[in-house]
């Protein structure tokens, strides 16, 4: 058997030596077009979704909200599993698909099924998809330093480098870290309030009234 495939390659040497750079070549090809990565991300095929509920406990999050998604999620075509992380304000539920599953067209799905959910979760909470991005596609650290308070410094991170930055194709979000947040706080006098009849409920629902129009007013061109 040997003798006859020994044979076989000398009589035909021509289309063997062929068939050996057609192969080297092919190789060569590979080596330089398969994309490499120095991080790759192993991450299952998964869509995140994220709601936050500020001031409530982590039981109510896990049934007013986190529940109300989880069932939602049920039956969804090449769905592996769905998982859940309820904390104080803020409900996590994944949902892992097969591997043969197109990431936008998942992320459709989970979109279109948590408008079914709206009305059955409390007034004013609203679900949001996760970012197409895992924690290994993190690409880059940087800080700010110089003759500015850390507020400041932030200011500048949040109103000029990170709009920038995310205008980079392939850049999905950019996350801030530390700094100084500027906050606006509202000190009621109880005395002024009954001298003009009003309630703490009055004074909330006008500044939230002067927030909604300075809102507009900032996207009009």
């Amino acid at each position: 058997m040997l003798n006859r495939i020994i044979d076989t390659v000398l009589a035909f040497r021509w289309l063997v030596l062929t068939a050996v750079v057609a192969l080297v070549g092919v190789g060569g090809y590979a080596l330089y077009t398969i994309p490499v990565e120095a991080f790759p991300d192993l991450t299952n095929n998964q869509v995140v979704v994220v709601t936050e509920a500020p001031s409530l406990p982590p039981m109510e999050i896990e049934q007013l909200v986190t529940y109300p998604i989880e069932r939602a999620m049920l039956g969804l075509p090449n769905k592996e599993e769905v998982r859940s992380l309820s904390k104080l304000g803020l409900s996590m539920v994944t949902v892992v698909f097969d591997d043969s599953v197109s990431m936008y067209f998942a992320r459709q799905m989970v979109n279109e099924r948590l408008q079914q959910v709206t009305d059955q979760i409390p007034k004013g909470i609203q679900p949001q998809l996760g970012l197409p991005a895992t924690a290994f596609g993190e690409l880059y650290q940087y800080t700010l330093s110089g003759p500015m308070t850390a507020m400041e410094l932030k200011d500048v991170q949040e109103w000029e480098i990170k709009p920038q930055l995310r205008t980079i194709p392939g850049v999905s979000d950019v996350n801030t870290w530390g700094g100084e947040t500027k906050q606006y706080q509202i000190k009621v006098d109880p005395a002024l309030l009954q001298q003009y009849g009003l309630t703490l409920k009055d004074v909330a629902t006008r500044v939230a009234e002067n927030n909604t129009r300075a809102a507009c007013a900032a996207q009009q061109p």
